[in-house]
């Protein structure tokens, strides 16, 4: 009778151990980020981007925003991140010197860009890399929201590769937007 415990209880400690084994498999296995973003860390990154218009063959006239923030992500669990961004600025094209260069100032509104980037974080969620959810706060504006969208988009870019289709979605107080790009 004593064997038959033993055994019992070998047999149920076991089956324990194997099914933690499955769950750090199926987690490794459905969150790659892992591997990049340790849980529990800050990471800071510098973002830039910027967007130029002009046409080939007129006059030397091309204009287009510039952005440019803080980035600072928090890891709370695997695959869950929250997004800050600080000393967000706002430029635009003022002249294009002798060289053919675009020189940026201050646009008209930067402040009040500034402000609404710090307002809320953004948290959110990636699975198999391609498949991104959103929560963003209820009072975030869109145009906010899509820069935001963007600065995620480049955390995604090392691990995203062609034959991938990259998938985003926005839970708002309205329900679910999606958005699949390719």
């Amino acid at each position: 009778m004593g064997y038959s415990r033993f055994w019992l209880l070998l047999l149920l400690s076991s089956s324990t151990l194997a099914r933690e084994g499955i769950d750090n498999n199926e987690q490794t296995s459905s969150c790659q980020l892992t591997s990049r973003f340790k849980t529990n860390r800050k990471y800071m990154y510098q973002y830039t981007t910027e967007s130029r218009n002009g046409v080939v063959g007129t006059a030397n006239l091309r204009n287009g925003p510039k952005v440019s923030c803080q980035v600072e992500i928090e890891v709370p669990q695997p695959c869950s991140f929250i997004m800050h961004t600080r000393d967000c600025a706002l430029s635009e094209v003022s002249v294009i010197n002798p060289q053919g260069d675009l020189v940026y100032r201050q646009a008209t509104g930067s402040d009040a860009f500034k402000a609404a980037m710090e307002k809320n974080p953004l948290k959110f969620t990636m699975e198999e890399v391609t498949n991104v959810q959103l929560f963003p706060e209820t009072d975030e504006p869109v145009n906010i929201l899509n820069i935001k969208r963007g600065i995620v988009s480049a955390l995604m870019v090392p691990f995203m590769e062609d034959k991938h289709y990259s998938h985003m979605v926005s839970v708002t107080t309205q329900g679910l937007k999606e958005k699949a790009t390719k």
